[in-house]
Formats: C-alpha cells, structure tokens, sequence
C-alpha cells in the first residue's frame, strides 16, 4: 500500500511508482486527496492518472466523506487494469462495514 499523500502532505509521482515497482498489483491510499485527478496541478500524482500497463492492476481508494461531498464514511475503490471481478468482489464484501 503506498499512502498518497503521506502524512506529511507529500504527494508521490505515481507513474514512476508503476513503472519502478515489479509486482502485479498495486494500491494507492488516497483518502485525504480525492481530488488529485480533477485539477491538472496534481498531474501524475494520481494512482488512477496515466494508461493502463499490461499485465499490471492499480487500485486507488479514496475517503469521499473527508473531503468531497458523501454521506458519513462513504469511500471509493477505485481500479484500473484486468482483474478477477469474483475475488475482488468477494474480498469487498468480507471486507465491508457497515458501522458509522
């Protein structure tokens, strides 16, 4: 898991992350910047910005109710790539709370 933006505020360049790392999957925490992909400032810094890469999965989440308007503990999951849509779907529901 690679949090973006880190505590600090710092925000990564993202395409250098996936083209650097060698492993199939890869997943951004973003929840305090889910705007990053809407504002060309932030260029790059985004686990969704970019082309899909073969034989590669990136999966961004994203806190909506911290910064965008959503109902309370509302987030997003975010995914880009091919991936098994049973196992994903089945490892959100174990997952998944329902709790305020």
């Amino acid at each position: 898991v690679v949090t973006n933006s880190t505590y600090d505020g710092l925000l990564y360049n993202t395409q250098f992350i996936k083209e650097s790392l060698d492993c199939k999957h890869i997943h951004f925490d973003s929840a305090w910047v889910p705007y990053t992909n809407f504002n060309p400032i932030y260029e790059g810094k985004c686990g969704m910005s970019g082309e899909a890469m073969p034989g590669k999965v990136f999966y961004e989440t994203q806190s909506t109710h911290k910064l965008l308007a959503a109902f309370s503990q509302a987030s997003m999951i975010h995914v880009k790539g091919d991936f098994d849509k049973e196992s994903f779907n089945e490892a959100f529901m174990m997952h998944t709370s329902t709790s305020p």
